[in-house]
């Protein structure tokens, strides 16, 4: 724990509390870390780590964050499941199948809401393995999208309820739900409540305070002269 951020080590303690009902709404600002508690969290409960994120341009980015941490933190598997092959595809499902509740490995797939939603063989792959106690731990990443999308123009993400999040959530011990954001507001939860059928305790919520977001703004000052351009046009006249 001494290498966590104090906010990554405020996540993890939420998530471990039993009053958290194994939830955590994490708003924090970017470059604090979200991604390292995904990582740490998914090797941590080894299974399957399901993560939505609504940007594609994102997810292929993470994938190969995640598969440099492998040699690290023991067998670790990471699939942006929208760029998947259907050969990959079938892999994928048939890991999922094989993998047993004792599994010391992690498998991150990445998805966006319209390939959980559409994709059948995927989707009916993720509900086994939550009934099977495998999908360890479902995430929406960028989670105030959900919420914002989910309400006006992005169908899939509210059939998702329907398809994933009641049938999965509904069960007595359901997989562990993280959701991360830079930008959620307090106005958005009753829409993500109402589109996940999650509700998140006060002991599950991490908001980071108002110092945590205030702009910093840096001054640049320009100086001219002989004294301080003689090595630049040295440089310029060599080149």
């Amino acid at each position: 724990m001494k290498s966590l951020r104090k906010s990554q080590e405020k996540a993890f303690l939420s998530l471990l509390d039993p009053d958290s009902q194994m939830k955590l709404l994490a708003v924090l600002k970017t470059g604090e870390g979200k991604t390292h508690i995904i990582q740490c969290w998914g090797v941590f409960t080894k299974g399957i780590c399901l993560v939505l994120h609504p940007i594609l341009a994102l997810t292929a980015d993470q994938v190969l964050k995640f598969t440099k941490e492998s040699d690290k933190h023991g067998t670790i598997e990471a699939h942006n499941m929208d760029d998947a092959s259907s050969t990959l595809l079938q892999k994928v499902i048939a890991k999922m199948k094989q993998l047993k509740p004792s599994t010391m490995s992690t498998m991150f797939l990445f998805c966006s809401p319209q390939f959980l939603a559409n994709t059948t063989p995927f989707l009916n792959a993720s509900l086994q393995a939550a009934i099977g106690g495998i999908l360890r731990n479902a995430i929406a990443d960028e989670a105030h999208l959900f919420a914002i999308h989910g309400s006006s123009f992005r169908y899939d993400i509210r059939k998702l309820k329907e398809v994933f999040y009641k049938p999965v959530f509904s069960q007595k011990f359901p997989p562990i739900f993280i959701a991360l954001t830079a930008t959620m507001l307090k106005s958005n939860l009753k829409q993500l409540l109402h589109l996940t059928t999650i509700y998140f305790p006060d002991k599950s919520k991490l908001w980071g305070g108002p110092e945590a977001f205030e702009q910093h703004n840096i001054t640049l000052s320009q100086r001219c002269g002989s004294e301080y351009t003689a090595q630049l046009d040295l440089l310029v006249t060599f080149l």
